[in-house]
C-alpha cells in the first residue's frame, strides 16, 4: 500500500510523549474547528443545495491535511499504524454526532 511506502514499519523516531500530546491536542482543536464548519455546511445546504454541495466538497478537501496533522504525530510517537486510524475514527464519530444534533435541532424548530 501507499501508506507503507511513506510510513515505514520502524521509524527512526522513538516513542515520544510530547509528540503524542501534540497530536492529541491537534485532534481536540480540529474537532472544535469542525463544529462551525458543520453548522455552516448545514445552513448553506438548507438555503441552496448547490452551495451546500460545493461547500461540503471544499471542506472535505481541506480535511485531508487536517487528518494528516493529527495522524503523523501520533504515529511517530507510538510507532503504531492502527492508533492514528482509531483516533481519526473517533473524530469522525464526533462529526456524525454533531450532524445528528443539527438535524434534530432543525426538526425541533420547524
Amino acid at each position: 500500500m501507499l501508506i507503507d511506502y511513506y510510513l515505514p514499519d520502524k521509524p527512526s523516531i522513538s516513542s515520544d510523549k510530547k509528540l503524542y500530546k501534540v497530536g492529541f491536542i491537534s485532534m481536540i482543536a480540529i474537532i472544535l474547528h469542525n463544529i462551525p464548519e458543520g453548522i455552516a455546511t448545514f445552513v448553506a445546504t438548507n438555503s441552496d443545495i448547490t452551495l451546500g454541495i460545493s461547500l461540503a466538497i471544499a471542506i472535505a478537501m481541506h480535511n485531508i491535511p487536517e487528518g494528516i496533522s493529527i495522524s503523523v504525530p501520533i504515529y511517530y510517537s507510538t510507532n503504531n499504524k492502527r492508533k492514528p486510524f482509531y483516533i481519526q475514527e473517533y473524530q469522525l464519530y464526533l462529526n456524525h454526532l454533531e450532524l445528528s444534533l443539527l438535524i434534530s435541532f432543525k426538526k425541533y424548530y420547524e
